[in-house]
């Protein structure tokens, strides 16, 4: 007789006869069993029931006088994690070899109290793994497609080159020297970089007008473009990259930038100038009615034809996954070929073009090739292979690229850096979608008191204090959660403590989602909450907003880029893992210095104390920019007097 708690406690003077008697009763539960009663909360118990339809070869029926389940593990809350119990694999504990990636940045907090989560991110995964999987064989001739190719070339070439700015900046020069003007190169690359003018002095937010500009019916025509025609488009470069899909399966968020910034990053790392013009295939953002041969548009060209893109993989990866590779010549002889394309081409109803290419017979553009991605550069080359690819979340991908080692925070960074630097240069939405999303946050822009600073007569202009919230459900699957409204409602309490006239933007996809916060949000000023009007993409179950039936992609596109560019207009932004979510932060990098992912597996107390010191941290940044106003101010008045 002992007190240990344990056969192998220090304590214990009887460890080698309790050992073997132990190993002895396992042996004995295994032999001819027909039946097993015992405890499956116990390894002990749950390796006799094991051993015993080892045996037998064969299932044993057996009864859990604990309550718990053949496919939860001991330090489990069996009724939690069975949701994340998808598999045979995932239920016998296979998911736990997976657990040295895991521990590296995964920690479980108040373990004692709810048990080990550490399945959950794994199941995370392997959903993903089996979605891709099961989406690229159905959507594509996956014979065709070597997912891994060792004998494809080595990318030799620099992923992040960044010169097409620079490439027009010379051409500009050698243009303005060759017409007698004297100007420096640092003051052309300057200008090349400045970027697209979107501030909001541009567009109205007065409440009549954007009352009237919301009401109106979403245009469907071409928006006039200027300049109409290019010329000398091509110079410099060795043809065009004509950018006709992205996968069939994502929405606004992955392809106009997910995909699109992978591929103009390629056209980039290979001197093509891009030119979107897209197709059917990306069928989740392509409206036949406003987009297609109905439009009645048709664009036709005269270009080089029998240009290829190639494969490549990645000299970090052991595997050799392939992605887009070098073009290449698929004939011996490059032949004229007039190019015809039906529809409107999608892009420039929603944002300005990625170039000054204009398919108008340019003659710097006749005698260069085009050339286009096939599906499977695009999925699952640019999806999950390519490393200069940003990613929305964890989804399968090579383990190089993935990345388990760093936190996802981490993770984020680099990619979010990478991509918003293309998309400052290139992803501009359009001035109709910038109105919309200014008037969606016009209350704001209106009434906070926040938004003008007055000293000696001279007013400056202040952006208000507005939380964005990317609140994500109906079709939120397969490796996401869906983030309760309960716990935006807590941040929201936190934030109009802080900014009692601040305001909160909600973007979602959910008309449940919107139920809820009128029904439970009491204490919340509903002045403060902020919303698109008139938005008809709203899902009541787990249909995607874009695949309602009675509502348009045309409109689905446009409610989407409107909430995405609104929320990239706020102070804070509150977000699950979603391509929509990382559009935002390509579109103003800034934010995520003021960003919380509620979707990272931590502590839910730990998040609202860090959202607090968010808060404050930003209060000390808009007081501190407050301060050099006040002082630039005088310092200006100051010298007027002097003078």
């Amino acid at each position: 007789k002992t007190e240990a708690v344990f056969i192998e406690a220090p304590e214990n003077k009887n460890k080698a006869l309790l050992g073997e008697s132990a190993i002895l009763d396992v042996h004995h539960l295994s032999l001819g069993v027909d039946a097993f009663v015992g405890h499956l909360g116990s390894r002990f118990g749950k390796l006799g029931w094991y051993q015993a339809m080892s045996r037998r070869n064969g299932f044993v029926p057996f009864l859990t006088v604990d309550g718990h389940a053949a496919c939860c593990d001991i330090d489990e809350a069996c009724g939690q994690i069975a949701p994340s119990v998808i598999s045979m694999e995932n239920c016998l504990g296979i998911y736990m070899a997976h657990m040295d990636d895991y521990l590296t940045n995964f920690t479980m907090e108040n373990y004692w109290d709810l048990g080990s989560t550490l399945r959950r991110p794994v199941t995370k995964l392997e959903k993903q793994w089996r979605y891709d999987r099961k989406h690229f064989v159905e959507k594509t001739d996956v014979a065709n497609y070597e997912w891994t190719n060792l004998n494809a070339p080595v990318a030799n070439w620099n992923y992040y080159r960044n010169n097409v700015k620079l490439r027009e900046a010379k051409l500009e020069r050698r243009k303005m020297r060759e017409s007698g003007q004297n100007v420096t190169m640092q003051a052309i690359i300057a200008t090349a970089y400045r970027g697209k003018d979107d501030t909001d002095h541009k567009y109205f937010s007065d409440e009549d007008k954007c009352h009237d500009f919301m009401s109106q019916p979403i245009p469907t025509k071409l928006p006039a473009l200027s300049p109409p025609a290019s010329e000398g488009a091509c110079d410099g470069y060795d043809g065009i990259l004509h950018i006709q899909h992205g996968d069939t399966g994502g929405a606004s968020g992955a392809v106009f930038f997910q995909f699109m910034v992978g591929m103009l990053r390629w056209a980039d790392q290979h001197n093509y100038k891009p030119w979107v013009h897209m197709n059917g295939v990306s069928e989740k953002v392509y409206d036949e009615k406003v987009h297609g041969a109905a439009s009645g548009v048709t664009t036709k060209f005269t270009m080089l034809k029998g240009m290829k893109i190639g494969w490549a993989r990645d000299p970090d990866d052991p595997l050799g996954y392939v992605f887009p590779g070098l073009p290449y010549k698929a004939s011996d002889v490059l032949t004229s070929h007039e190019y015809t394309f039906d529809g409107t081409g999608v892009w420039n109803h929603y944002f300005d073009p990625v170039s000054d290419f204009e398919p108008n017979n340019d003659v710097s553009c006749r005698d260069k090739p085009l050339v286009s991605m096939e599906y499977g550069h695009v999925l699952p080359g640019l999806h999950s292979h390519a490393p200069w690819v940003p990613h929305p979340w964890r989804y399968w991908m090579p383990d190089h690229i993935q990345q388990t080692n760093r936190t996802m925070e981490e993770w984020f960074v680099f990619q979010r850096k990478k991509a918003s630097q293309i998309v400052q240069q290139q992803i501009h939405p359009n001035s109709y979608i910038q109105q919309r999303a200014t008037c969606a946050i016009a209350e704001a822009t209106r009434n906070t008191t926040a938004r003008t600073l007055q000293y000696q007569n001279k007013i400056k202009q202040l952006k208000p204090v507005i939380l964005g919230m990317h609140i994500r459900h109906s079709d939120k699957w397969p490796s996401r959660d869906k983030i309760p409204v309960s716990t935006f409602y807590s941040y929201a309490q936190i934030f109009i403590e802080a900014y009692p006239k601040g305001y909160i933007y909600i973007a979602t996809d959910s008309s449940l989602v919107w139920k809820e916060i009128q029904k439970t949000w009491k204490d919340i000023p509903k002045h403060a909450i902020l919303r698109q009007p008139s938005v008809q993409g709203l899902s009541s179950d787990e249909t995607a907003a874009f695949d309602l039936k009675d509502v348009s992609h045309h409109r689905t596109n446009v409610e989407a880029l409107t909430d995405i560019v609104a929320l990239a207009k706020c102070s804070y932004l509150l977000h699950g893992w979603s391509a929509m979510t990382e559009a935002v932060f390509f579109l103003n990098p800034s934010l995520g210095h003021y960003a919380m992912d509620l979707e990272e597996e931590s502590g839910s107390k730990h998040k609202l104390k860090a959202f607090e010191d968010l808060l404050g941290t930003w209060q000390e940044v808009r007081s501190s920019t407050t301060n050099a106003v006040v002082k630039k101010i005088k310092k200006k008045s100051k010298k007027r007097k002097t003078t």
